[in-house]
């Protein structure tokens, strides 16, 4: 299909789409943090280097190829975005030390996650444990 992510900078008024290089999935969810643009999709969470969208790499690596379809940046914690999946459980990315570089081909929907992560340093998601149970 055509456009899945789209930005509006007067009110709603008009919108300009921004898909850009975004495989062809459908767009679930999108947070800013730290002046990236986060969107959460069927096949995982990409991010672009600003909230213009356009140019987009997979956000971090280790999260399974699964729909994603909640982000939010942890309370407390600007640094730390929190995914919930479906049927995967709830993941969460440090991106403190971020980097996003624009990917030199358009992205493969049908490529594995790890394969085409272009994302700096040791940045990957991990899966979020469960808190001790109260007894």
């Amino acid at each position: 299909g055509n456009g899945h992510v789209y930005k509006s900078t007067d009110g709603g008024a008009t919108f300009t789409d921004i898909t850009g290089n975004l495989p062809d999935n459908p767009a679930n969810w999108a947070v800013v943090a730290n002046s990236h643009l986060f969107v959460a999709t069927d096949i995982g969470v990409y991010v672009a280097p600003t909230t213009s969208g356009g140019s987009w790499s997979l956000a971090g690596t280790g999260l399974p190829n699964t729909p994603v379809f909640t982000l939010r940046v942890a309370p407390g914690n600007p640094n730390l975005l929190l995914a919930g999946t479906y049927g995967r459980g709830a993941w969460t990315l440090d991106i403190t030390n971020l980097v996003v570089v624009a990917p030199e081909a358009p992205l493969a929907a049908i490529l594995p996650l790890s394969s085409i992560a272009i994302v700096g340093g040791a940045v990957a998601w991990r899966r979020r444990s469960r808190a001790p149970r109260q007894t």
